[in-house]
């Protein structure tokens, strides 16, 4: 994968403090856990459809949080997230966020 690419990277996703807001768990493969905030847009449930629905309270829904890959490399890269964070993953763990269609592309002439 190229540098400054979106990636999706495995996490948990939970109600946030604010209605368009989740907060993501990541376990990193290094040990330990990041725990950041991200608006619904960059949150994915398992079969990469975006988690818009506010989870209730308690629930948990495992899936993945979008990113950008910010450093080169096969093993350990660093990924920036949309709250600013900045975390150490797994080169293996990351993958493509899914393609979308502009809703303003006509699709059929």
């Amino acid at each position: 994968m190229a540098i400054y690419r979106k990636v999706l990277v495995p996490c948990t996703i939970e109600r946030g403090g604010f209605g368009n807001e989740r907060t993501f768990t990541i376990e990193k493969s290094v040990g330990g856990s990041h725990v950041g905030i991200a608006p619904w847009i960059y949150c994915y449930n398992k079969e990469k459809i975006r988690v818009k629905d506010e989870p209730k309270v308690g629930e948990t829904i495992s899936g993945f949080v979008e990113g950008k890959k910010i450093t080169k490399g096969d093993g350990n890269v660093k990924v920036a997230f949309p709250d600013g964070s900045i975390c150490i993953i797994n080169a293996g763990e990351l993958s493509e966020p899914p393609t979308e269609l502009s809703r303003n592309v006509p699709i059929e002439s």
